[in-house]
């Protein structure tokens, strides 16, 4: 049952109406062949108020309202139809059933103004229609190429015109003694931003445990060895993909692996990593790696 059935109407009033409820309501019913009794049954509203809304001696909540345009098989916009049709010197005597109601009346003070009940209609068809309108079709999910596109786009409308994607569809930004790289992954569609340190180490405990100091350490980035090579890297989302957040990616990768060359070349070994074009595919840790040899 609908919270708040409906209010008693203002009294005092001999205004004639905008619409009248009453009359279509038992109009209706007949045209269904029903009850009172198993129209407040279906509308999920009590018997009393039922009688009280043909009586003209209540007025409807908007809740009650819709409830009453489903129970007749109407919708709201055709019970405003039928309102306003009903004409606006359709006026209850006292104690008059909504059937009694006749043209050229006078409504005696103490009975409802229904002036408003156009209004109250109108503003429900206009939420059902907003309710009911098809919802906007998803865009498209993107494909790798495409957020490879935009991530160049991105780059380019903040580092310059001479960035762009590589062989194997990298995309090298130089960031002082690294070289970081912007990949696009599907599955899920992802960006990363990676940037290895250095190539032909060894892996060893020891270097396990300082990459594990270094990434509890470092917000963001991630440290990792794989393939014989030590990489930073920092995933972003792709789906939205913010094409702001990429700069300062990139620009965080590259500082924190430019941070932390040095150190871990002297205690590990291997060469620094620095190319400006890719002759293959630059060595990445599987995704969720949380151990890194």
């Amino acid at each position: 049952m609908p919270r708040a059935e409906g209010a008693t109407a203002p009294t005092g009033r001999t205004t004639t109406p905008g619409g009248v409820l009453g009359p279509v309501l038992v109009a209706r019913r007949a045209e269904l062949d029903l009850s009172r009794r198993q129209l407040a049954e279906r509308a999920g509203l009590s018997y009393p108020f039922v009688s009280e809304l043909e009586r003209g001696r209540k007025l409807p909540s908007a809740a009650s309202l819709v409830a009453l345009a489903r129970a007749l098989e109407l919708t709201p916009a055709q019970l405003l139809a039928r309102t306003e049709a009903t004409g606006t010197d359709a006026i209850a005597g006292p104690g008059a059933d909504a059937a009694e109601l006749v043209p050229g009346s006078v409504r005696p003070t103490g009975l409802p103004d229904l002036s408003d009940l156009t209004t109250l209609v109108r503003e429900l068809v206009r939420d059902e229609l907003a309710s009911s309108a098809p919802a906007p079709k998803p865009e498209p999910a993107l494909t790798v190429s495409e957020l490879r596109d935009r991530a160049v786009d991105a780059l380019r409308a903040t580092l310059g015109e001479d960035i762009e994607a590589d062989d194997d569809g990298d995309i090298p930004v130089r960031s002082g003694e690294v070289m970081v790289f912007v990949r696009a992954l599907p599955d899920p569609l992802s960006v990363l931003v990676f940037a290895p340190l250095l190539v032909d180490v060894d892996a060893t405990a020891a270097l396990d445990d300082r990459l594990n100091e270094i990434n509890a350490g470092v917000r963001f980035v991630r440290f990792c060895w794989v393939r014989r090579s030590v990489v930073a890297d920092l995933e972003l989302f792709a789906e939205p993909f913010v094409p702001e957040h990429l700069e300062p990616a990139c620009r965080a990768v590259g500082t924190a692996a430019e941070e932390f060359l040095g150190e871990l070349r002297s205690a590990f070994g291997g060469e620094p990593f620095l190319r400006e074009a890719s002759p293959g595919p630059p060595p990445v840790a599987p995704r969720g790696t949380a151990g890194y040899l």
